[in-house]
């Protein structure tokens, strides 16, 4: 969970203009303002639009005395801990973000180097 959470805060966090937090439910991709704003002011002109952004976004609320986040998906409501609320707290510096260790990449072509004579041509055209 720490490992999807450390994607979605450094791609996926939405700022509301008005406080709470906003995270795209699908965690896919990064949520608008425009979207935010007309969620908020409930303007709309059908309900199925409304439905639709309903159940796109996420909402979060940050406490700033205990530094906690509390979600309100389904998940955050059962279990009092989902990964939107460890995306903004790792987001907003509470909780400290996994460091992913990768192994070399040891298999295919090694990569040649620049020859010493585009270098030196380069450099000139540069100076001139």
């Amino acid at each position: 969970m720490k490992l999807k959470a450390s994607v979605i805060a450094s791609k996926k966090i939405s700022v509301s203009r008005r406080g709470p937090y906003y995270i795209d439910t699908k965690l896919q991709e990064r949520l608008e303002f425009d979207l935010i704003d007309r969620y908020l002011d409930l303007d709309y002109d059908s309900l199925q639009d409304f439905d639709a952004d309903l159940k796109r976004l996420c909402m979060l609320k940050w406490d700033r005395a205990k530094k906690k986040a509390k979600c309100y998906c389904l998940e955050g409501f059962l279990y009092g801990i989902c990964q939107h609320k460890v995306a903004l707290e790792m987001f907003l510096g509470s909780v400290s973000r996994p460091i992913i260790l990768q192994a070399n990449k040891k298999r295919g072509r090694k990569r040649k180097a620049e020859g010493a004579l585009q270098r030196d041509e380069i450099a000139q055209a540069i100076a001139e």
